[in-house]
């Protein structure tokens, strides 16, 4: 099994940040640290600020201490907890993952991190609750029924998540996907998940453009490249993403 830092959050005026840690298997690691935490850790406390300027700037690199370093240590705080909770002789990759393995797994831990004396101490805490906003932008009733009248929908179990690397799976964002099309036929497409920020109205004007083309039998490649929708992903009464060829 393999892990790694997939996300991360900080704020401009807050010292606190936010990890999200993935693994192959499909455990989901929800971490938070706040220095206010740390007693008597001034070397901890020193680390952690570099890695936070280093963050909230954006730079590759400051004072020859580079991001991946940064990710590298912030990472490497809860190893061990990591370790004890998801044991890697005991998990085993996930070799077909959907995008419901990605955004709804199975296993989730929320943990954070405390330090006492210089020693790391991260702790999981006795919660599901990760405070981070569900991956569904929510529709209305009636906008899901006209929408089914011209595309197709697909459940997140439903669309395999495709990967160069095998030890990337359910790590990095799902881009590259594969689907079986209304004809049975596989199909291999690109995945666009919703922007949350930018809500439902965002998220209708992209499908009503691309309805357009869809209405206006614009001849396939060779004739015509552009960007054509093959349907959207649903849960419930809200949206995923879309599915383009």
């Amino acid at each position: 099994m393999r892990h790694d830092l997939a996300y991360w959050q900080v704020h401009d005026t807050e010292d606190d940040c936010d990890l999200i840690i993935r693994s192959n298997s499909g455990h989901v690691f929800y971490c938070h640290i706040c220095p206010s935490q740390f007693i008597r850790s001034p070397t901890i406390t020193e680390q952690y600020f570099k890695c936070l300027e280093l963050l909230r700037t954006g730079e590759v690199e400051i004072d020859d201490f580079y991001e991946e370093d940064a990710y590298e240590w912030l990472l490497n705080c809860f190893e061990p907890l990591i370790a004890r909770l998801a044991p890697s002789s005991e998990l085993q990759v996930v070799t077909q993952p959907t995008l419901a393995h990605y955004y709804f797994p199975e296993q989730t831990f929320v943990c954070h991190l405390k330090a006492v004396d210089d020693k790391l101490q991260p702790e999981q805490l006795d919660t599901k609750n990760h405070g981070w906003s569900s991956p569904i932008v929510k529709f209305d009733s009636d906008f899901l029924t006209e929408l089914n009248q011209w595309t197709q929908s697909y459940t997140p179990s439903q669309v395999q998540v495709c990967y160069d690397r095998p030890e990337d799976s359910l790590i990095k964002p799902p881009t590259c996907i594969n689907i079986t099309n209304q004809d049975g036929q596989p199909l291999k497409c690109f995945f666009k998940k919703f922007g949350l920020s930018f809500g439902p109205s965002h998220a209708k004007k992209e499908l009503l453009v691309l309805k357009k083309i869809t209405e206006s039998q614009i001849p396939p490649p060779p004739q015509a490249y552009i960007c054509r929708l093959v349907g959207v992903v649903r849960e419930g009464n809200g949206l995923l993403g879309m599915l383009l060829s």
